[in-house]
């Protein structure tokens, strides 16, 4: 009973945490301001450096009724929300893992070794995936040191199911292949060949190593999400003659958001709820 509220109370705090962090990610990463150019945290408007009691997620945007304590002028209701949504994220990933079906063996707390693994990886990846993809969408580049921590949590999967079973390296490697052919060889194809560049290399590099990370079905899973979701919302946007650049990012946080809570509850649908 107690790991059962002390766990979610964890994951909530860090999710909160985190979400602070994103901000600072976002705003500097959209600002081309480098990560840690200041070590604390400032005000956007008037550029004083913010204290810890004005940086408690939340809470200190309601304490001071969403403006700068210094220069009284209003701060975005972003920051508050993208809090929000790491709290958001962190819990879902708690209790998506811990209760709800996760392959074909039944149902379980947060106590089984890939549960745990998928659980922390799920969290913060989705995290991060976010705070680049709100970046991606607003100037068109990652950061480079998104694009290394989110390559690094997903060969930090591949390297914990190898260690839980092993047996699954040939699903790995399948899906690692799909991910060479179809995202390396595009930008290899288009940069090369038809001198354009379809995809940034830094949405290669991500896709290669999501590929290494998650098992051929996710992968697919992952491909046709964000593919297709990609292809309408482009079409819509040259439709309205829209010049808005394009961000693929944002609809690979999409894929990823299906494989990690998505494709779950699905299978828990169809395989324990419908009995297939």
């Amino acid at each position: 009973m107690f790991f059962a509220v002390f766990i979610p109370i964890v994951f909530g705090v860090l999710g909160l945490l985190l979400g602070s962090f994103a901000n600072v990610i976002i705003y500097r990463g959209s600002n081309d301001i480098p990560l840690l150019e200041k070590a604390r945290s400032f005000c956007p408007s008037c550029g004083h450096e913010l204290k810890w009691y004005d940086n408690i997620p939340l809470f200190s945007y309601l304490l001071l009724q969403g403006k700068c304590r210094y220069c009284k002028k209003p701060i975005s209701i972003r920051y508050p929300l993208v809090e929000l949504t790491g709290l958001i994220i962190f819990l879902g990933s708690y209790f998506l893992y811990a209760y709800a079906y996760d392959g074909p063996f039944g149902y379980h707390y947060l106590n089984e070794p890939l549960a745990i693994l998928d659980s922390l990886i799920a969290s913060f990846a989705l995290l991060f995936f976010f705070a680049g993809a709100y970046i991606d969408r607003k100037t068109q580049t990652i950061p480079t040191y998104l694009l290394i921590i989110l390559s690094l949590l997903f060969v930090a999967r591949f390297i914990g199911v190898m260690a839980i079973d092993y047996r699954y390296w040939p699903l790995h490697l399948i899906s690692f292949g799909l991910a060479v052919i179809l995202f390396l060889g595009s930008y290899l194809l288009t940069t090369f060949v038809l001198k354009k560049e379809a995809l940034g290399l830094a949405d290669v590099i991500l896709a290669l190593a999501l590929g290494l990370g998650y098992d051929c079905f996710s992968f697919l899973a992952f491909l046709i999400v964000s593919t297709v979701l990609a292809s309408i919302l482009e079409i819509i946007k040259l439709r309205k003659q829209s010049k808005a650049p394009f961000a693929f990012l944002p609809y690979l946080f999409a894929g990823y958001l299906f494989i990690v809570w998505g494709f779950p509850l699905i299978r828990d649908f169809l395989i324990g709820g419908l009995g297939l």
